[in-house]
């Protein structure tokens, strides 16, 4: 993922000094720290309560909106935004990049090998899914980069740069969804592409 990160990191510094080039004003001196996204952290919207119909209690990500809802009792206890897989979704082989799509189980929080902080394991393949050749694995939600600046995060966070995995923006995210997890019990995850898409299953 370091490289698919820089590479993100590169395209967006050669925006910059190609806008800075043609401004016709000097740019404004970045902020210290960042801006508070507004939008980083929904409780209880309408949106995030629809994505729970699938799955009353458990997560729930949607690739469409790139988001992901703590759901308990069919209703959303809190929302994050997400990246995701830089080759899509749908995930069969090995090193395709693409987060996969389907109803897992998740395992345990566990600090991450990699510096993404905490890492909740996703069962990909599921046991019928390796029978059919789908091969790959190491997929979890995870944090950022521990090697990256916040303010580097926020600015590269629109464009999907994951191997497959799905990240959220900042330390303190995972934290508040570790912490939620293991205070729910919660052991499964539903990742869909859109909601539009997704039939709530019967009473």
């Amino acid at each position: 993922m370091r490289h698919a990160v820089l590479s993100v990191i590169a395209s967006l510094c050669a925006l910059a000094a190609a806008a800075s080039a043609t401004a016709s004003q000097p740019p404004s001196a970045p902020p210290s720290t960042p801006t508070p996204d507004p939008e980083a952290t929904i409780d209880g919207d309408e949106a995030a309560t629809n994505a729970c119909d699938i799955l009353p209690n458990g997560v729930v990500v949607e690739i469409s909106s790139r988001r992901l809802h703590l759901c308990q009792d069919g209703l959303s206890d809190v929302s994050y935004p997400v990246n995701l897989g830089q080759g899509g979704s749908g995930k069969t082989k090995q090193g395709d990049q693409k987060t996969p799509l389907g109803r897992y189980a998740l395992g345990a929080p566990r600090k991450s090998f990699s510096g993404f902080t905490w890492f909740v394991p996703v069962g990909y393949p599921t046991r019928q899914q390796r029978a059919a050749g789908y091969t790959g694995g190491s997929i979890g939600i995870h944090g950022p980069p521990d090697w990256l600046p916040e303010t580097v995060v926020n600015l590269a966070f629109s464009t999907p740069w994951t191997d497959g995995c799905i990240m959220v923006r900042t330390k303190r995210e995972i934290e508040e969804i570790r912490a939620w997890l293991l205070a729910h019990k919660t052991s499964t995850i539903e990742i869909v592409e859109a909601m539009e898409a997704v039939v709530p299953p019967n009473p």
